[in-house]
């Protein structure tokens, strides 16, 4: 998730998260832009110089391991292709129902025509599809951010046509891609072509024996996949890293019939209290030992105390958070910043 604190006179309908000061006269030129309002807004907002370029710099923020050892790591920033499979899985995360424990997402992208399909598995192993507005709105998006990315795999050596994207969590996201040419490829088939197909295979598809027949002589069965996992640790956030560390110590603890597992506490310099409970399957809620849960308690309070002390909290301040963590494995973490009372 991105902030942007941008004053509603250096605003523009045509920008997301930028300033028109942020613009260099050939992008203002871009989004319709006229030089005179351009050049107003840089002298009044921008540094008061011309931007021939835009340019962007990592950050460096205090990492901190699960000892409480910090070091300073840079932060990576990440390539064209990693920032769209961050926006595909951030996409699809977002309508993932708590009750799923993985999401798929499989298509077929060519110059004249394009299938996207989509669906969960759910806890008892069966499958939903997506049916409503906000996900048919979610595939629209990721259909153009797939697009995109077929054009960046083609820039690199690695064109494709079809994929299947599989999503845990958005630190779990893997992608399978094959390059299979329009001919050879047929409506239900994915990552694979008609000239893959046994003649079996090709009769129970409905595939008629001399198009199958032409598709193998034509295409052969050589190697047409190739496999792209994203769940590098260099691609994590310094609070996503430390949302990991929380997730773990909660995960530890997790009973076999529970539902979810809670931590919540204020790491504030009064507010040093949190409890842990889970939820089991019967709607009642149970406790960890008092040892284990003011060791675990205490581990989680100093990683919320980290989180506070990096840029994106110390700008959005928070005083209390509520963690939870699915049966699923899926985690959650809320905060809210509740002002302490004068005394």
């Amino acid at each position: 998730m991105e902030f942007a604190n941008i004053p509603r006179e250096d605003e523009a309908m045509e920008l997301f998260m930028r300033r028109v000061s942020d613009l260099t006269w050939e992008e203002a030129k871009a989004h319709y832009i006229t030089r005179e309002v351009w050049e107003n807004r840089v002298a009044k907002f921008g540094d008061g110089s011309v931007k021939a370029q835009s340019t962007d710099h990592p950050v460096q923020d205090d990492a901190v391991d699960g000892t409480g050892a910090q070091d300073q790591v840079a932060q990576v920033e990440p390539t064209e292709d990693q920032q769209v499979f961050q926006e595909i899985g951030n996409l699809l995360a977002g309508i993932m129902p708590d009750e799923a424990v993985e999401i798929y997402l499989s298509g077929m992208f060519f110059p004249a025509a394009m299938t996207l399909d989509g669906h969960w598995v759910l806890k008892d192993g069966t499958e939903d599809w997506f049916e409503d507005d906000a996900a048919d709105e979610v595939l629209y998006k990721i259909a153009n951010l797939c697009q995109r990315l077929q054009a960046l795999s083609a820039a690199q050596g690695k064109p494709f046509t079809h994929f299947q994207i599989r999503l845990r969590d958005v630190t779990n996201f893997e992608m399978e891609s094959a390059n299979i040419p329009e001919e050879d490829s047929a409506p239900g088939l994915i990552l694979r072509g008609i000239s893959d197909l046994s003649q079996e295979e090709a009769e129970e598809g409905g595939i008629p024996r001399e198009k199958w027949e032409h598709c193998v002589a034509k295409f052969g069965r050589a190697e047409k996949r190739h496999f792209i996992r994203r769940n590098d640790e260099n691609l994590l956030t310094e609070d996503q890293k430390i949302f990991r560390e929380i997730g773990k110590r909660l995960w530890s603890i997790f009973p076999e019939d529970a539902n979810e597992i809670v931590f919540s506490g204020s790491p504030s310099p009064s507010g040093t209290g949190f409890e842990i409970y889970w939820v089991l399957d019967d709607g009642s809620t149970g406790r960890p030992d008092t040892d284990i849960a003011n060791q675990i308690g205490a581990q989680i309070q100093a990683f919320c105390k980290q989180l506070q002390a990096l840029p994106l909290y110390r700008q959005e301040p928070f005083t209390h958070c509520k963690a939870r963590i699915l049966d699923s494995g899926r985690f959650r973490i809320e905060f809210s910043n509740i002002p302490e009372p004068n005394v």
